[in-house]
Order: structure tokens, then sequence, then C-alpha cells
């Protein structure tokens, strides 16, 4: 078997599947954008919640501290929104 880059071959699909509808090509587009469609979902995959075990899907310790760091920006902006309103 090859070892692909399925991201890349997603994204040479998808930009296949818009210039050949940009120039109306519609049996080239509807090919094109079926296969990027099954790919998608190919990759999109998750198991059922059910199935997954706690802690088996691993976040790299950087992603959450970014991650905490957003909704830490996002409730300070959200409340000194609210603020704002209310004491002008």
């Amino acid at each position: 078997m090859f070892n692909s880059d399925f991201h890349v071959i997603l994204d040479i699909r998808n930009e296949a599947a818009v210039s050949f509808l940009a120039l109306k090509q519609w049996d080239d587009y509807s090919y094109n954008n079926a296969a990027y469609t099954t790919l998608y979902k190919l990759l999109g995959r998750r198991p059922i919640l059910g199935r997954i075990l706690p802690g088996s899907w691993s976040v790299p310790p950087t992603t959450r501290w970014w991650a905490f760091l957003l909704a830490v920006s996002f409730a300070v902006r959200i409340t000194v929104g609210i603020l704002h309103t209310l004491f002008p």
C-alpha cells in the first residue's frame, strides 16, 4: 500500500471541483465534488462517543493552554461588553 497524505488529495479534489464549477463543466464538477465529499466524510469519521474511553484522545498540553486562554479572553470580552452596556 502507498503512504498517502489524504489531506493533500482532499485539497486537490476540492480545488478541482471549484475550478470545474467556475468553468461550468458540470460532469467533471460532479465527479470531483463527489470524490471530495466521500473522502472528507472518511477522514472525518470518529468512533461513536459511547465507545470512547476517557483519555483515549490525548490533547497536547499546548493546545489545552491555548484553548484555555481563548476561553478566558472570550469571557473577559463578553463581561466588558456587558458592563460597558449597563454602565455607559
